[in-house]
């Protein structure tokens, strides 16, 4: 996973004291939605731990508001979620694939 030293950047509320979560790393990168973002996400998703549905839920909830505009990342939430959930179909279909 690859980190950057970045000064600005939009964050789930409370995310200083979930940091260890999936779901608000994954959150943190959306607006950005570069290549190794989308990679990243991809490797988080082949583990245990994140919920399409909970990402979902705090995004909405928690980050959406914060955007000027959010109809860029509402459709990169959407395609993220589409990205997450077949890493993860194939997980259960191929255990030792992920």
């Amino acid at each position: 996973m690859y980190l950057d030293i970045v000064t600005v950047a939009s964050v789930p509320e409370n995310y200083p004291e979930r940091l260890i979560e999936r779901h608000d790393l994954v959150l943190a990168r959306l607006a950005r939605n570069i290549d190794r973002d989308r990679e990243d996400v991809k490797r988080l998703a082949a583990g245990p731990g994140l919920d399409p549905q909970v990402l979902k839920q705090r995004y909405e909830s928690e980050l959406r508001h914060q955007f000027g505009r959010p109809e860029r990342e509402d459709l990169t939430l959407e395609l993220w979620l589409e990205m997450i959930q077949e890493v993860q179909q194939a997980r259960h279909e191929d255990p030792a694939a992920g």
